[in-house]
């Protein structure tokens, strides 16, 4: 196998790693969409961190079908869910199922 083929970079597969990401971090977001978007986005950059650099851009393109959300718009959604009384998941303080806000989860 030469250099070529190793870096050829494998779309068909990634669309399938993808897909499990997607499947994973749906049935651990308790139907919020921040906490998929977090926990999505948050395999796809561990994933992609293994790729060669040229590899990455497509890759991450790619992710976005699913919602994938760079760490900065991470992290300025959950700057925004703060400022306006939303927990890390995105739900109203008090009403999150994993008790944020209600003394039991924070």
């Amino acid at each position: 196998m030469n250099t070529s083929e190793i870096m050829r970079f494998n779309e068909a597969a990634w669309r399938v790693l993808c897909i499990a990401s997607a499947n994973m971090a749906v049935k651990l977001s308790a139907c919020s969409h921040d906490l998929y978007s977090t926990t999505f986005s948050s395999e796809i950059d561990a994933q992609v961190s293994y790729f060669p650099k040229e590899h990455r851009g497509f890759a991450l393109q790619i992710a976005r079908e699913w919602e994938y959300a760079s760490a900065q718009v991470r992290a300025a959604t959950q700057q925004w869910n703060a400022d306006n009384g939303l927990c890390f998941h995105g739900i109203e303080l008090g009403c999150c199922p994993a008790g944020c806000g209600s003394g039991l989860g924070d």
